[in-house]
């Protein structure tokens, strides 16, 4: 029995093996009588998938509140009381900052690792 790297996860697989056990590659061809087998490992990297994209579509949404909640503050602006006050105007345009800074980039790193 020799080892022989899986061309999809790099690791080392026995060349008698149908599928790679650490990612479930197919590395042999199987006939159509013999349909391919899904083992624990397939099953778990494909869970794994799911709530690697799980993650990431939350970002993205966490990302568009973002960018919504940010210029909400700017209604407060709006406000007589807001207008005369400096500090408090200071803190709702530094909020709306953040809020809109946080959203781009909750949206960048969302939709980059989504396409991984």
């Amino acid at each position: 029995m020799a080892l022989i790297k899986c061309p999809e996860c790099g690791k080392d697989v026995s060349d008698s093996a149908p599928t790679c056990p650490h990612c479930g590659y197919q590395l042999k061809k199987t006939t159509s009588s013999n349909p391919p087998s899904y083992t624990n490992s397939t099953r778990s990297n494909r869970l794994y998938e799911k709530e690697h994209d799980r993650k990431y579509k939350e970002m993205i949404a966490g990302g568009i509140i973002a960018l919504i909640a940010g210029p909400c503050f700017l209604f407060f602006l709006g406000n007589s009381a807001v207008k005369h006050n400096g500090e408090l105007l200071g803190t709702i345009i530094g909020a709306c900052i953040g809020f809109v800074i946080c959203g781009i980039i909750l949206l960048a790193v969302g939709i980059h690792r989504l396409n991984e």
